[in-house]
């Protein structure tokens, strides 16, 4: 009596012998590859037609035949939901593993030849090309991340993280183009940098052209912002201001702009342990961090501290400095808010900053102009909330200030 089994019944049977098929076929070699499936294939069927042949000879045949249809399914490439699509070479690169009961965050930028950063959500943690050579991370002030500088080659590598003892790997494809030199990322302006470009990336799949980091630069809308905020100051009758700049590029400029409005409107520029007067930082992450630390520690007396533009992150606005920053969008708008479901969707956890959001936008064709208006920050915790509640922007994780609320202050400034 012939068996008339379905072949699709064959076939299902063979699905879950998919990682036996994989064993047998490691790396997907072409030639073992064609000799499984001819053997399997070929003695299944003749064994299953032959009327002839006994039960246990029939149940060898189904055997190979199921063993031949497991290679072929284990050999089928992985289809993946183009939202979830693994990164473009050349994109920065998110990957999570367990470390204990922990789930670590790594992620790589800008994942292209030269120098890296990686970042990783644990205090300590190491990384490296070499896992018998990792480099110990550092924290940055005004980050929340560890952080390893790392030079990249062309092309395929891969990447070692330890942290608490336990070791994972991330498959990089930094691509083939000529290798880059980005000094800033192994400074204090680094993290910002790296989310300037995470925000770049979230716009899109395809590797963009590089970001400039922002501590390169001083943007015109940003120093328009600046002086609007020093104008407003003169407008309530202040007479001195206090200023607090680093020595980048961009601190520089800032600098400039700020003494030279002062200038102009008759205002005192002093240093910010010179008295109590309204606190202007243009620095970057960093040093503000620093500054709001000392008037948060009293060791820096502020009326007010007025932050730049590109301060718009939760370190820098969680702390009770009175803090005011001059924005030329409110964070709750339509675009701000698509900005911070791109950056959820394409890298997971990572917190939406100004710079990231000024990049992801000039990555859609441009940077909205508008006149900048001063916001007001204020974080309560309520009971049971925790250190990772929500705000009123969105889940945590997923919006400007945990726990907190940004609104406007002041109508828009000339």
């Amino acid at each position: 009596m012939r068996d008339t089994t379905p072949l699709h019944e064959v076939t299902a049977a063979g699905a879950p012998l998919g990682h036996l098929g994989q064993s047998l076929v490691p790396g997907g070699d072409l030639l073992p590859t064609a000799l499984v499936l001819a053997l399997g294939l070929g003695g299944g069927l003749l064994m299953i037609r032959s009327g002839r042949m006994r039960r246990r000879a029939v149940s060898a045949g189904y055997f190979c035949l199921v063993l031949a249809v497991a290679v072929l399914v284990s050999l089928a490439p992985a289809r993946t939901p183009d939202s979830e699509a693994a990164p473009a070479a050349g994109s920065p690169v998110q990957a999570v593993f367990q470390a204990g009961a922990e789930a670590v965050t790594v992620t790589v930028v800008p994942n292209r030849p030269g120098t890296n950063l990686v970042s990783v959500t644990t205090p300590k943690a190491s990384a490296g090309t070499d896992r018998d050579h990792l480099v110990a991370g550092r924290r940055w002030p005004g980050s929340t991340r560890t952080w390893v500088t790392l030079e990249l080659a062309p092309g395929r590598s891969s990447l070692w993280v330890e942290t608490g003892g336990v070791v994972g790997e991330v498959e990089l494809d930094t691509g083939r183009g000529e290798e880059e030199s980005r000094p800033t990322l192994a400074g204090p302006d680094g993290p910002e940098c790296a989310s300037a470009v995470v925000g770049a990336a979230a716009a899109s799949a395809e590797p963009e052209q590089p970001v400039t980091c922002p501590a390169d630069r001083l943007s015109a809308q940003d120093a328009s912002a600046l002086g609007a905020t020093v104008r407003h100051l003169r407008e309530r009758g202040e007479k001195t201001l206090a200023l607090a700049e680093d020595a980048s590029p961009r601190g520089a400029g800032a600098g400039e702009v700020v003494r030279s409005e002062a200038a102009r409107a008759g205002l005192r520029v002093v240093g910010p342990e010179e008295g109590r007067h309204p606190l202007v930082i243009v620095s970057g992450w960093s040093g503000a961090d620093r500054t709001i630390s000392g008037v948060t520690g009293e060791t820096i007396e502020a009326r007010g501290t007025y932050l730049a533009p590109w301060l718009l992150t939760a370190p820098a606005l969680k702390p009770a400095a009175g803090q005011l920053i001059a924005l030329r969008y409110s964070p709750r708008d339509p675009m701000p808010m698509r900005y911070v479901t791109a950056l959820a969707r394409r890298y997971p956890g990572e917190q939406p900053t100004a710079v990231g959001y000024e990049e992801w936008q000039r990555a859609l064709g441009g940077v909205r102009q508008a006149p900048a208006q001063l916001y007001a920050a204020a974080v309560a915790y309520l009971p049971g909330s925790g250190a990772g509640g929500t705000g009123h922007h969105g889940a945590a994780g997923t919006n400007w200030l945990p726990d907190g609320m940004i609104t406007p202050v002041t109508g828009p400034m000339a």
